[in-house]
């Protein structure tokens, strides 16, 4: 992710063909940004029923910075913004509270919070890179017939490893980006290409739909992806910009 940095007070909304991704880096004990009484008590209320501190801080953190971020697109305080459910329930801003948002999307996992922005349907996924998860049986579970091949032909280890969550995060972005759920199994789709590459566009349920898959490279240690219903170039920014 080549990185252009927050602009100082409103940004500009994504426009169609990009997509904003905005990396929040929580630092190493996983510190909440203060939130400024930003958050409403429900999202409170979710963050608190993490067992884990760590999933706490970081769902807090998502939440604040989301809320941050779209005021700065829409013009909006952030404690002003409202959120409901879609059929499905992926997050959205309600109707008639910011005229133009953009769509949005997040995501975290160690110690990164991934939130991306477009002018059309999207989905961002992060994984910390991590060594105790079956992979063979994970794979033959949930991934299609190229993708269980490129995890074969990785090298055992720490390229194995790396294959199998950059495989993860582009199938999670993508059910994402959907949004409204698929009546065809996980392996029923590919992201991957036998030889581990991404692809580039990742068929729908129907012969029309397209989806526009981009690898990202959040941090060392961890995979990331951003699926979108566009074709749109990434734009990868920090926030805060005095960040941890």
């Amino acid at each position: 992710m080549t990185r252009t940095g927050p602009a100082p007070g409103r940004s500009s909304p994504p426009v169609p063909g990009e997509v904003h991704v905005w990396r929040v880096d929580l630092g190493p004990a996983i510190a909440v940004p203060a939130e400024s009484g930003v958050l409403s008590d429900e999202e409170r209320a979710r963050a608190g029923r993490f067992q884990r501190p760590a999933d706490c801080a970081r769902s807090l953190a998502a939440r604040a910075s989301l809320r941050e971020l779209l005021s700065r697109y829409v013009g909006a305080a952030p404690a002003a913004l409202r959120f409901t459910a879609g059929p499905h329930g992926k997050p959205e801003l309600e109707q008639g509270v910011a005229a133009g948002a953009p769509r949005f999307n997040l995501a975290h996992s160690g110690r990164l919070v991934l939130l991306a922005f477009a002018a059309c349907d999207v989905g961002v996924d992060v994984e910390q890179l991590r060594d105790d998860v079956e992979i063979e049986g994970l794979a033959r579970r949930f991934f299609a017939p190229e993708e269980i091949a490129a995890i074969h032909r990785a090298t055992r280890g720490v390229r194995q490893v790396e294959t199998f969550f950059r495989i993860w995060t582009r199938k999670e972005a993508f059910l994402k980006a959907h949004g409204a759920g698929l009546a065809a199994p996980l392996d029923a789709f590919s992201t991957t290409t036998r030889a581990g590459t991404a692809r580039d566009e990742v068929d729908g349920e129907s012969e029309e739909a397209h989806w526009y898959l981009r690898d990202l490279e959040p941090a060392p240690g961890y995979a990331g992806a951003v699926v979108t219903s566009r074709p749109s170039r990434v734009v990868a920014r920090d926030w805060p910009e005095d960040g941890p």
